[in-house]
């Protein structure tokens, strides 16, 4: 079968990051904003976010100047702060030594996803480059990504394994028909 990663939380501690510089940006758009939104939406896409800031809290900005503000934040994240999750580069090292298919399926963006590839000089291990740009901004909890990313890489979802660290992309993986592995943030893996 393939394994098929998740990015943010999964092979870079994009989340810890996001959450310093995210929760700022976003109680300046909306006014008010607590952990609990913050929980709300790790593992969302950007059009995700942008459709539950519009519905709930009255966010009058357009999608593209939302994604926009995005891409000035992306940028210290992904470029400068964000590092590797301990494990990760001997978890791949592993999987390419013993020939298995390796994916990467995430709600983030695909400029997101190529920084970090680039960075840490990971392009090459990776068959398939899975993002919600390439599903209509369709994030998880919605199986669309990883359905796409199994098509893509060849396999039927079933013969697929999700490394998921949010109760969403887990979602996303179970509805998608895989088989998946928890990263829980002490960084371990279990069984699910």
């Amino acid at each position: 079968g393939a394994v098929i990663f998740d990015m943010d939380g999964v092979i870079v501690d994009s989340e810890l990051h996001w959450k310093a510089v995210e929760a700022e940006f976003l109680q300046g758009l909306v006014g008010r904003w607590s952990d609990e939104d913050q929980r709300g939406i790790i593992g969302m896409s950007l059009y995700d976010i942008h459709v539950r800031l519009v519905d709930n809290y009255g966010l009058s900005q357009s999608r593209e100047e939302f994604v926009h503000f995005y891409k000035d934040l992306s940028k210290v994240i992904y470029g400068e702060r964000a590092s590797l999750i301990p494990g990760f580069s001997e978890t791949i090292q592993a999987l390419v030594q013993r020939g298995t298919p390796i994916g990467l399926a995430s709600s983030s963006p695909h400029s997101w996803i190529g920084m970090v590839l680039d960075r840490f000089a990971l392009r090459s291990h990776f068959k398939v480059v899975v993002s919600s740009d390439d599903v209509d901004g369709r994030g998880k909890p919605a199986p669309d990504i990883y359905l796409f990313a199994a098509d893509a890489i060849g396999f039927d979802p079933t013969r697929c394994l999700a490394i998921e660290d949010s109760s969403k992309g887990i979602k996303s993986a179970k509805a998608a028909g895989m088989r998946w592995f928890g990263l829980r943030h002490g960084h371990k893996y279990d069984q699910g």
